[in-house]
């Protein structure tokens, strides 16, 4: 695609005023074609982030729950030991290592990665001043083109950070669940 954009520019100058608007009109639409691509991308890494935000709310406090329910357990047994309260005691160990590996892939989907951004400075000013209006769109283009592709690769490492926490959560949920269908079982086998 960039070798196109950069053979287009390479034709004739020497043309009409139809076929120069028509060129015109032309490259406008793949530069908005490709700032609406940008600001696609964009949203959507904005939506991985605020998921993220989502799940860490939803993990502090599930996991709060989770430590305010082992405090009780642990603390105020009276001597329970009968086979339910071991494997609840293994159970909320595996159940703090999944709520560990939750809280990592969530503030991995926080993670802030840095793009390139739009050019703002005075020679890119400067370069649509001398150029002619079908460069400036294609070269407009390229800097969308390589945004574009920039937010793409940082939305997949994203995509997949959230996807594992949403997992984990999911299975730490379980986990808590089964904790305490555990801890009435130790309280009923008493």
């Amino acid at each position: 695609m960039k070798n196109f954009l950069k053979n287009i520019l390479a034709e004739d100058e020497k043309e009409s005023p139809e076929e120069l608007k028509e060129k015109i009109d032309k490259f406008k639409v793949l530069y908005e074609y490709y700032k609406f691509l940008y600001e696609d991308e964009k949203s959507r890494y904005s939506r991985l982030e605020d998921k993220s935000t989502k799940f860490l709310t939803f993990l502090a406090i599930l996991s709060s729950t989770y430590f305010i329910f082992i405090r009780f357990y642990l603390f105020n047994d009276s001597g329970i030991s009968n086979c339910f309260y071991y494997l609840n005691i293994l159970l909320i160990i595996i159940t703090i290592v999944l709520f560990s590996i939750a809280w990592y892939h969530t503030f991995m989907g926080l993670k802030i990665m840095g793009t390139d951004r739009l050019p703002s400075k005075k020679e890119f000013i400067v370069s649509f001043e001398k150029s002619s209006l079908p460069s400036f769109y294609v070269h407009s283009s390229k800097i969308f083109m390589g945004l574009v592709d920039d937010y793409r690769k940082i939305g997949v490492i994203k995509y997949q950070s959230v996807k594992k926490a949403y997992n984990f959560i999911l299975l730490s949920g379980i986990s808590f669940i089964i904790s305490i269908l555990l801890f009435i079982f130790s309280r009923i086998g008493q």
